[in-house]
């Protein structure tokens, strides 16, 4: 007899919570982070957005882990033909998001010169904070990898853009609850 293994239509609850939390998460901080270069530093609203930046890119990379592991586990929906090599950038693209996930996370919290307050509870003082040049790489490193990250969610949304719209295979659904 034949076993029919039947793919679902869409991603599962864990998936679509991950990618949306992490979606909101990473494009406001990209907004925020943008914003404190245009801030007038040292005001009250240039500290609120920094304190929530960096508390909320806290919660971020505690997310990161288990969705990371997750995406090892899941059971993947089915697939929308395309041609190997659309399936191949694909791959590469969201490979290469969650290494720069993790690389900003790493580098944001290694390029802080002062002791932050996370959600004015949490005190993390980076372990560098005493080698002002390694901070200073830390934050180069880190706002390169931001304006690379910001690119390859630019290119990841315009993808699903591109499937949702142009080529109607209503890829977009398969994220949606």
């Amino acid at each position: 007899m034949l076993k029919h293994t039947c793919k679902p239509q869409q991603y599962d609850f864990w998936t679509k919570l991950f990618h949306w939390l992490m979606a909101c998460i990473i494009i406001y901080t990209m907004l925020a982070g943008f914003s404190l270069h245009i801030i007038k530093e040292d005001t009250p609203l240039w500290h609120f957005i920094s304190q929530l930046n960096i508390s909320l890119a806290f919660v971020s990379s505690l997310i990161f882990i288990p969705r990371w592991i997750w995406s090892f586990f899941r059971t993947e929906p089915q697939q929308v033909s395309l041609p190997t090599i659309q399936k191949s950038v694909a791959n590469m693209v969201h490979s290469l998001m969650y290494f720069l996930m993790f690389f900003v996370y790493i580098t944001g919290f290694f390029m802080l010169t002062k002791p932050v307050t996370l959600f004015a509870k949490i005190q993390y003082t980076n372990p560098f904070i005493e080698h002002n040049n390694i901070c200073e790489l830390f934050f180069l490193l880190h706002r390169f990898s931001c304006y690379l990250l910001f690119f390859m969610v630019i290119i990841h949304i315009l993808a699903v853009v591109k499937h949702q719209y142009i080529n109607q295979n209503k890829i977009l659904n398969k994220m949606l609850f």
